[in-house]
Order: structure tokens, then sequence, then C-alpha cells
């Protein structure tokens, strides 16, 4: 299997389906943080169970769900370095709407439409592409994001991943990457979660149910606010003025507690979320 070739993504579908009979493996030490691309998804009025293949050296493959043992709803293929390489939707094992490519940097290379109406001589119902394009629409070259006090990148407001990415890339220095070391453990255990940028700062919450959490920089560091931090365990050492939020302020030479980090985000996230 070629993780790095830019195919018509029959081969991933074909390995995945064949990993589906292998059962679920713990995936290695080398499992890369991946970023969810959910404005790609396409809504599927069943829903079915998460589940995930895996490489040979037990990183990520491709993670989705099964309906009735078939690929069905919104899936993302990885490479072994973890990097993004597809993404799109299924309708039981039929390609449909909208699916997206990307290069080793994780930017748009190819962008197709699949017609799930498309018929066979038979008459049964056969996924099929009706448009592809080399890339992307062109679109007008943008200024780069302003920084406002801090340090903090100005960006307006919007729901989905697009606005937090754009945030991310804008964050100056070493925040920049630890951002995205943020986004993609946030994205990781709490699959399908709700993004949004909202006062200059990304917000993580579960859609319909509030927010969790919250990403602003600092000068010289980045502060992550839990809305209901002391209702966590441990609690977050960072205290605020307001009675229920705590905050983890991570600094340049800080070593970052992935697990407790998780811990955190895990409990967040079943807590009743904040409105804004």
């Amino acid at each position: 299997m070629q993780t790095g070739s830019e195919s018509n993504g029959k081969e991933e579908i074909q390995e995945a389906s064949k990993g589906r009979k292998e059962g679920h493996r713990k995936a290695g030490p080398r499992e890369a943080c991946q970023t969810a691309h959910l404005a790609n998804q396409v809504h599927q009025p069943a829903k079915g169970k998460p589940h995930t293949n895996y490489h040979k050296d037990g990183s990520t493959y491709a993670k989705g769900q099964l309906l009735d043992g078939k690929m069905h709803g919104y899936w993302e293929f990885f490479r072994k370095d973890g990097t993004i390489m597809r993404s799109g939707s299924f309708d039981r094992e039929q390609q449909i709407g909208t699916w997206t490519t990307y290069d080793i940097r994780g930017n748009v290379y190819k962008v197709m439409e699949m017609n799930a109406a498309a018929k066979t001589k038979s008459g049964a119902s056969k996924a099929g592409p009706i448009k592809a394009t080399a890339k992307p629409p062109a679109r007008k070259s943008a200024k780069k994001p302003k920084l406002l006090s801090g340090g903090n990148p100005q960006i307006a407001k919007a729901d989905g991943h697009a606005p937090v990415e754009a945030y991310i890339a804008a964050m100056p220095g070493w925040k920049s990457g630890v951002g995205r070391r943020l986004d993609a453990l946030v994205t990781r255990t709490i699959p399908g979660v709700h993004k949004a940028v909202k006062w200059n700062s990304p917000l993580y919450g579960i859609e319909g149910e509030g927010w969790f959490l919250a990403i602003h920089c600092f000068t010289k560091y980045i502060k992550v606010a839990f809305f209901r931090g002391t209702s966590l365990r441990p609690v977050p050492s960072g205290e605020s003025k307001q009675k229920e939020v705590r905050y983890l302020n991570i600094h340049e030479d800080d070593l970052l507690d992935e697990g407790r980090f998780a811990g955190w985000v895990k409990q967040a996230s079943q807590l009743p979320g904040v409105r804004m």
C-alpha cells in the first residue's frame, strides 16, 4: 500500500474494508495527532459505530463509522506519518458527496464530487465522480491576520475547523506548534468536537450543548481555559476571577502532559457546556 499516493481513493477503501475483518488493535506509540476536517462531512440519517483501522506499524490508517459492517458516514484516511491524506463520506460503502485529497503538508490538493445517484445496468445505485479539479477554486491572496495585544491573532467570528486552523497558523513563533498540538489532542480525544472562533479565541464544545474549552495567546504563554475547571480532577492550577473557570498556562519551555490534558478534555466534554 502506497500511503503517500494521491489516487482516486479505491485503494484506501479496499484496504479499510479489509481491515475491518481484523478487528480493533491498539494504536502504537507512533500514532500521530490528526485534525478532523469536518467541513466536508455529509449528513447521514443513520449513525454507525466508531471504527479505526491501522497501518502495520500501529499508526492510524483510517477512522470513521461502520453501519451493518459497511463503511458509512464521514471517514478520514492518514499516511504513516500521521498527516491526513483523504476525507469524505460513505453511504453503506459507496462514496458520496465531497471527497478531498490533501498533500503531505495538509493543504487541499484535489476536490472531487461523488454522485451517489449514478445507476448501474442492473439499476443499483453506484457512486461515481461527476466533477474533479486538480486544485480548489482560485482565491484572492489573503493578508495575514493582524496580531492583537499579546500576539493574539485577529480572526473573524465563524464556526468550523477552518477558522480555528487559520488562528493556529497565525499564532506567532513557538505558539503555532503548540496550538496545533492542542487542537489535535482535543480532536483525537473527542471525535466530532464542535469548533469555532469567537472573540479571537478558538472554542471547543459539543454541538447543541455549549463550549467547554478555549485557547488564547498572550505575550509569553498560551492560556487554555476550562469553563467548568473547578469540576475537573485534578483541578487545573490557574485560578480565575470567574468562579468555575480554571486555566492551564503553557510557556515556551513547559512540558505538556498530554495524558493529563486529554483527561481534562474528556472530563470537560461530559460537563454542562457554556453558552456563548
